[in-house]
């Protein structure tokens, strides 16, 4: 199930027999459209389920729409047990739609083609549709400059 959350930004902490997971909105392109993803503090790509992938739960991403297409060829990327096939874009990105501060134009994504998982690992499944590196400078960096970030997460 999908967190509720209004067009604004909110967090939901998930507990579950793997850690905490902290799942929230991002506004993606220019037809702002939302998707949750996880905030991970561990890495520094925000990847996202592409709409060609077929092996994606939930809500994807047409990186077409509004982006552009960075790479010529496919790339593959791991992330712990499932291997991810795709492609980076640009694109406008937003943790509030309401507030145009927390948009970041041309941020480079990874969008999935497809999720190759590897043992007994699941990949991303609802209600997750993706994963927002936190350890990445421009977005912290950008909400601190519009204070709406207290003060710079050190990375």
């Amino acid at each position: 199930m999908k967190p509720e959350t209004s067009d604004g930004f909110n967090v939901q902490i998930n507990p579950d027999q793997f850690g905490t997971t902290y799942v929230g909105p991002v506004y993606m392109g220019a037809q702002a459209q939302k998707l949750h993803v996880v905030f991970d503090t561990g890495s520094d790509w925000l990847v996202l389920e592409g709409d060609k992938c077929k092996e994606c739960q939930g809500d994807t991403f047409n990186g077409n729409i509004s982006g552009v297409k960075l790479s010529e060829e496919p790339k593959e990327r791991k992330y712990g047990s499932v291997i991810l096939v795709g492609d980076e874009y640009e694109d406008r990105v937003c943790l509030d739609k309401t507030n145009p501060e927390t948009c970041l134009n041309k941020f480079k994504y990874y969008l999935v083609g497809q999720s190759k998982k590897r043992g007994s690992y699941r990949g991303m499944v609802e209600p997750v549709d993706g994963l927002m590196g936190m350890s990445r400078p421009e977005l912290p960096d950008h909400l601190h400059n519009k204070k709406k970030l207290a003060k710079p997460i050190p990375y």
